[in-house]
């Protein structure tokens, strides 16, 4: 079963509805609550290099659901 919020695919914790993992628009993978907050802030210094290889890459991650949540 795929589990989607407001168009986003996530993985909740088993026998919750909380996204456990998330597909990272940025990335188009699946990543850890952990490596969205390193993406959060949008710093460039401190996001990881995998993640900013997208052009728009900060109004992609401010435009997800799961940004801040």
């Amino acid at each position: 079963m795929k589990y989607f919020y407001k168009g986003v695919e996530y993985i909740p914790y088993e026998g919750e509805d909380t996204p456990e993992f998330v597909k990272c628009p940025l990335v188009d993978e699946f990543i850890e609550d952990g490596d969205c907050l390193e993406t959060r802030d949008l710093n460039p210094y401190l996001i990881l290099p995998r993640f900013t290889k997208k052009e728009n890459y900060r109004e992609i991650c401010e435009a997800c659901p799961f940004h801040n949540y």
